[in-house]
C-alpha cells in the first residue's frame, strides 16, 4: 500500500468533501507525520490506497489542530475565607483549560482538585485552620505545562462579633455634693463665688495638716478640723 505523494494523506484547511486536498505523503507503512504546519489551524486528513491497478477511494476523515504545550500560569494569587479558598490567575497563550492542584506540604506533592476554562476556581473542599498550598497548570491538544508559582491559604471562620450595651441608669447611686470642697479660700467671696459646698479653713498652703473628717447623720454634712500638723 502507499499513499500518493501528497494526495491519499491529504490535509486542508477545509474538509475534503470541499474538494480542497493536497497530497502529503506517499508512504508504504500504515502511518506518518505531517511537518509542514501551523499551530492553531485546524486540519483534515483522509488517506487511500494504491497499487499498480490504480487508487482506492478516500478513508473516513479525521480532524486535528497542532499546538504547542502552552507555559506555565503567572500571578497565581489565593484568597482564604470561610472554608473556602479563592484561586485567580493570568491568563496563558494557547491554553485551553487549566488543572487546580493542591498541597498541604510547601514544595508538593499535590493532588488535583480541579480543572477550569476559566483564569480561576474556588476550592471548597478546606477545613478551616489547616495550611493549604497551590499551584496551577496550563492544559491543551499538545499537553499540560508546568506548574505555576506556588501560593499558600488557611482558611478561617469569621471573628465572632461581640455587642456590648450599657445601661447608665441601672444600679446608680448619687454621689454627695459634699464630698467636693476647697481649701484656704482667700475670703469668704471667693466661697460664695464658687458655689463649694465645704471649705477647709485655717493653715496655709504651704505647710502639711491632718484632718480628721466628721459627718452628721442629719444631712451627712462634712466638716474638717485640724488634727495638729505633721
Amino acid at each position: 500500500m502507499r499513499v500518493p505523494a501528497r494526495a491519499p494523506i491529504t490535509s486542508s484547511d477545509r474538509p475534503p468533501a470541499a474538494g480542497l486536498t493536497t497530497q502529503i505523503a506517499n508512504t508504504t507503512v500504515t502511518n506518518d507525520t505531517d511537518g509542514s504546519l501551523t499551530n492553531g489551524t485546524k486540519y483534515y486528513y483522509v488517506v487511500s490506497a494504491v497499487n499498480s491497478n490504480g487508487e482506492s477511494g478516500n478513508s473516513a476523515e479525521v480532524n486535528a489542530i497542532p499546538n504547542v504545550i502552552p507555559v506555565a500560569p503567572s500571578g497565581l494569587s489565593a484568597m482564604a475565607g470561610n472554608a473556602q479558598v479563592v484561586l485567580s490567575w493570568s491568563a496563558t497563550t494557547g491554553a485551553a483549560t487549566y488543572n487546580v492542584y493542591r498541597g498541604t506540604v510547601s514544595g508538593g506533592p499535590y493532588s488535583k482538585i480541579s480543572s477550569s476554562s476559566t483564569t480561576g476556581s474556588t476550592d471548597s473542599t478546606v477545613t478551616n485552620g489547616t495550611t493549604y498550598y497551590y499551584v496551577v497548570t496550563a492544559v491543551n491538544s499538545a499537553g499540560e505545562s508546568g506548574n505555576s508559582n506556588q501560593v499558600k491559604a488557611i482558611p478561617s471562620a469569621p471573628a465572632t462579633t461581640v455587642h456590648v450595651s450599657v445601661d447608665v441608669f441601672t444600679n446608680r447611686h448619687p454621689i454627695s455634693p459634699y464630698v467636693y470642697g476647697g481649701a484656704f479660700p482667700k475670703d469668704a467671696a471667693t466661697i460664695t463665688d464658687s458655689g463649694l459646698p465645704m471649705v477647709r479653713w485655717g493653715g496655709n498652703g504651704a505647710s502639711t495638716y491632718n484632718w480628721e473628717l466628721g459627718t452628721t447623720n442629719a444631712d451627712n454634712r462634712a466638716a474638717g478640723r485640724p488634727g495638729g500638723a505633721r
